[in-house]
């Protein structure tokens, strides 16, 4: 009689406890449910540049599913937007905790440490994204920038071919790649290279980075009349940038087209009255200006 007692109560405390395991379960699935449609909604806040709504989000779906990768990398994104640099490494290194062995991830957080200044960080994880694939053309690409930041020309480049063979269209890589051959004093190269990017439908930003080394290569290569066109098409993207006013100035005065390039560099001392090196070339193209005029013409 004991004995199937025992046996009873043992039935009754399962039959509970599989009830208590139902509840919970049902529970944390709808907590689970809940979290990814705040997820979602972060998502589209963040789409939206909403960056304050999309922490919001985030964080209270993290309330509900802490265990959620994907939800602390856009969390991270989200906090890196508001500036809010140092919690943002920190929610990247919980993603990657929870999801090892994404490259993606030790990507994002080795470009979030290279943005940073830290470089042995950045370079950390970049090389733990190419250790799991050697190929990963982010990885390199990675890579190449912590040894290009580093003065290493020739080994950034090389990481910088090896993103390419995996994809040849790497814009982001090319720009690269060119700005290390005009540093090395090989324009021709980072011309034909810039010139290949132009061949595709690119955002205004990008058209605006190519016009810019386009004109410094052209530059470099005493090409002053196509150095001035490309700079004047990169200004049209940025027109107050002094940068590009001092270049054109520059490029004209080469090409003897003095009073060209003193109006464009008093357009740029409007906007930056102290720029020295506006006032500079300003001073130099008023020179040569002066020891035309003295001249006077001259026989053909």
């Amino acid at each position: 009689m004991c004995r199937y007692l025992a046996q009873l109560l043992i039935l009754i405390a399962a039959v509970e406890c599989s009830g208590c395991l139902s509840v919970w379960g049902k529970r944390h699935q709808q907590k689970v449910q809940d979290a990814r449609q705040l997820t979602l909604s972060g998502i589209d806040a963040a789409h939206d540049g909403e960056w304050q709504l999309a922490t919001q989000l985030f964080t209270a779906a993290l309330d509900r599913d802490p265990n959620d990768a994907r939800t602390r990398y856009h969390l991270a994104r989200a906090l890196w937007q508001l500036s809010q640099r140092e919690e943002a490494i920190a929610e990247m290194v919980e993603a990657t905790e929870l999801l090892r062995d994404d490259p993606q991830l030790y990507i994002e957080l080795g470009r979030m440490y290279f943005d940073d200044g830290q470089l042995d960080n950045a370079e950390k994880w970049a090389l733990a994204a190419i250790e799991i694939d050697w190929r990963f053309p982010e990885g390199r690409h990675l890579f190449g920038d912590i040894q290009l930041r580093r003065k290493k020309y020739d080994a950034a480049l090389a990481n910088y071919h090896r993103a390419l063979a995996q994809r040849p269209n790497y814009i982001e890589v090319q720009l690269a790649s060119a700005e290390i051959y005009r540093i090395k004093n090989r324009p021709r190269r980072a011309l034909a290279t810039l010139e290949s990017i132009l061949e595709r439908d690119l955002p205004a930003e990008t058209v605006h980075q190519v016009n810019y080394l386009k004109g410094l290569a052209q530059k470099s290569l005493q090409r002053y009349h196509e150095a001035t066109r490309s700079f004047s098409k990169a200004l049209a993207h940025a027109p107050e940038n002094t940068e590009l006013l001092f270049l054109i100035g520059e490029t004209q005065m080469l090409e003897g087209k003095f009073a060209a390039a003193a109006t464009v560099t008093r357009d740029g001392l409007v906007i930056d009255p102290e720029n020295v090196a506006l006032k500079r070339l300003l001073a130099q193209i008023e020179s040569n200006q002066r020891r035309l005029a003295t001249r006077g013409p001259q026989r053909r």
